[in-house]
């Protein structure tokens, strides 16, 4: 395997993986705040109104399946998608739906987003994005080479 195509390989493998920490880290400050019965604080909700309202998402019916919050849920899909790296592309595609069917209900069901749930689809996406782009590259070159 040519050097570049190694380095390649490994940036896509760490961009990865810090993407899917972050969910991780994401939904896990979700799941703590459920169980504390904290509602998280929402920053943007003073700038966008109540269009922007954690609460009212995370206290939603649409929040829990069977008691259990669907952050629980998103926990276990990022730790899963973090140990089973030969899974990965399949589970994205499912990991994206959801988030796309979770904003759906977030904007025409709820008529209010919360900043860390978006931002947990968000990072769905790029994963989704990262996994599936056989594209994504860096191209590293010599600075003192010449192209003919």
């Amino acid at each position: 395997m040519p050097k570049e195509q190694e380095i390649k390989i490994v940036v896509k493998k760490y961009l990865t993986s810090s993407l899917i920490v972050l969910g991780i880290l994401d939904t896990l400050y979700l799941t703590w705040e459920h169980f504390t019965n904290i509602t998280p604080p929402c920053p943007a909700h003073s700038f966008f109104g109540s269009f922007v309202d954690c609460g009212k998402v995370l206290h939603s019916q649409y929040a829990t399946i069977f008691g259990i919050p669907l952050s629980l849920f998103g926990l276990g899909y990022f730790v899963t998608l973090l140990l089973t790296p030969k899974l990965r592309k399949y589970l994205v595609i499912f990991g994206l739906g959801f988030s796309i069917y979770l904003l759906g209900l977030q904007i025409f069901v709820l008529h209010a987003i919360c900043l860390y749930c978006t931002f947990s689809g968000l990072l769905n996406l790029l994963i989704f994005i990262v996994t599936w782009s056989s594209r994504l590259s860096l191209t590293l070159k010599p600075k003192n080479s010449s192209t003919k």
